[in-house]
């Protein structure tokens, strides 16, 4: 049975540690090294010739607002059988009509763009809710590194199988040595960093009162007693079942930003409301923040830096996966963006390298990370428009298998991501998360073969792909979204599991953005990316 996770009101309280073993065989994996991340090392180039969108906009694009492509469809089979029978009505038909085809009025076909236009909608709505998904189900055991028995210790014999609160206590945690005031680690307590940066040269004059810490008092407000060095606290220990962490909250500012900035990434405009987000008390429930994010507005409240240049980097906390999660939202947007277009693919992959790149930019500062995002969104637009129901490409399936190639060509990876395996257990550092997140896509949509024989399939569901995923452990929440939008972009909405979506603890405001977003996307296709330089 799993042990009942406590209330949240008895967060603050002093207890006693559960009976949870302490972590066992904390490990990092690094099954390759990143050499073309990094410029002194770098051997890999990406060719991809810039050429002008010429977008075409379809005469017949109304699109349902329903978060579902199956309910759309059923309201255009409604629609149809209603206007066919308009239709005999108005001849004066006093009988039911015949089975023939001859007295059956011809509906007109929709055109060949507006059909894959539906199909790739359903793809997109379906990476986006599997990637919060992937997020949601996998912040229970995030960081836990003994395994799934650790995981089982804590959530029963089953492990994850489902979305489930997670506990409160964790023994291990380093919650209680991270910073409160900048990256990584504490070295003397926030006092001695708030001391040492009020004594700093400024660009800009910095508020007559400092704030004792980062954490609680400017950003996770009221969280900072959970980071007590005497507590031992889950990362998420705040978050209820279904709901997301920090990062993916981030996602859906983002692409409120893209929807307000009309279905294209402005970097300036997501700067902003990134920053009015976490400084707002309440706009999120998450108890853990990252280095980078502790980082960027230390800078802005102990140093008096202007926003554009608060992304910092410690060298060793900000090279990490869950900088990857906004770049795949910018990512899907160019995708879907390109749906009504005839431009060719390379230009849309050029647009989606420069959006992630700059995406990443806003929080960070860091050319590897940004090239790995650079990397990562080859994948994420294959995984919308390779596989088309509609085409009678031969190759159509391989085109996606190629770009997973080309993704782990370009980090540096010294072999193709394999099929088979189980999923591994990584810490955060691109050196050895990325690796193992492109593994997981090829395991969970790639068969075993070569050339030819290789096919593209979903070899188990979307929510089996997922649950592995959230019981392998270690930094699997970021790794969890990311392979979410990668699998439900092929799974389109059809296959996706319900209980994934409406089990958001999100799900009514999820569902409402996420029709606007597509919405906005969709509309774009005759706008030029031209701010994310």
């Amino acid at each position: 049975m799993r042990r009942k996770s406590p209330n949240r009101s008895t967060l603050l309280a002093d207890s006693s540690a559960h009976s949870q073993s302490r972590r066992k065989n904390q490990q990092r994996t690094t099954p390759s090294t990143l050499l073309s991340l990094y410029p002194s090392t770098s051997n890999t180039t990406v060719s991809t010739p810039t050429t002008t969108s010429n977008a075409t906009t379809s005469t017949a694009t109304t699109r349902n607002a329903s978060s579902s492509y199956t309910y759309c469809m059923l309201l255009g089979s409604v629609s149809v059988v209603l206007w066919m029978g308009w239709s005999f009505l108005s001849i004066g038909s006093k009988t039911v009509a015949s089975s023939s085809p001859a007295s059956v009025p011809a509906v007109p076909e929709m055109s060949s763009r507006r059909t894959i236009a539906i199909g790739q909608e359903s793809r997109v709505r379906a990476a986006l809710w599997s990637f919060f998904a992937g997020d949601a189900l996998s912040a229970p055991s995030h960081w836990y590194y003994g395994g799934l028995r650790q995981i089982q210790g804590d959530y029963g014999p089953a492990g994850i199988a489902g979305y489930v609160q997670p506990v409160t206590k964790l023994p291990g945690s380093i919650l209680n040595k991270s910073d409160l005031s900048g990256g990584g680690r504490s070295s003397g307590g926030a006092s001695s960093r708030r001391a040492k940066n009020a004594n700093s040269a400024v660009p800009v004059p910095v508020p007559a009162v400092l704030p004792p810490s980062i954490i609680g008092h400017v950003i996770n407000h009221g969280k900072q007693d959970l980071w007590s060095p005497s507590k031992q606290i889950h990362y998420h220990a705040t978050l209820h079942a279904g709901e997301t962490t920090l990062e993916a909250s981030l996602a859906r500012v983002l692409m409120q930003s893209i929807v307000k900035t009309g279905g294209v990434f402005d970097k300036d405009h997501f700067r902003q409301a990134y920053v009015e987000f976490m400084m707002r008390p309440g706009s999120h429930n998450d108890t853990y923040a990252s280095t980078c994010h502790r980082m960027f507005f230390a800078n802005k409240i102990y140093q008096g830096r202007p926003d554009d240049q608060c992304p910092d980097n410690d060298g060793h906390n900000v090279d990490t996966i869950d900088g990857l999660v906004l770049p795949t939202i910018t990512a899907l947007a160019v995708a879907a963006r390109a749906f009504t277009t005839d431009r060719d693919r390379s230009s849309i992959v050029k647009e989606a390298e420069t959006a992630a790149k700059a995406t990443a930019s806003v929080t960070r500062r860091s050319d590897v990370l940004e090239r790995a995002a650079a990397a990562w969104s080859r994948t994420v637009v294959a995984a919308v428009l390779s596989h088309n129901d509609n085409s009678n490409n031969d190759n159509n399936d391989y085109s996606f298998a190629t770009a997973l190639q080309e993704t782990a060509t370009a980090i540096g990876m010294r072999r193709a991501p394999t099929t088979t395996g189980p999923d591994q257990m990584t810490a955060c550092y691109l050196d050895s998360a990325m690796p193992a997140l492109l593994d997981s896509v090829a395991k969970y949509t790639l068969k075993a073969g070569t050339g030819n024989n290789r096919q593209q399939t979903p070899a188990v569901s979307v929510k089996t792909a997922l649950l592995n995923n959230a019981n392998a452990g270690g930094e699997n929440v970021h790794r969890g979204s990311c392979l979410g939008a990668v699998l439900g972009a092929h799974a389109g909405m059809e296959h996706m599991p319900p209980e994934l979506v409406t089990g958001l603890y999100h799900h009514d405001q999820l569902a409402a953005e996420i029709d606007e977003f597509v919405a906005a996307v969709l509309r774009s296709n005759n706008k030029e990316d031209g701010k994310t330089q």
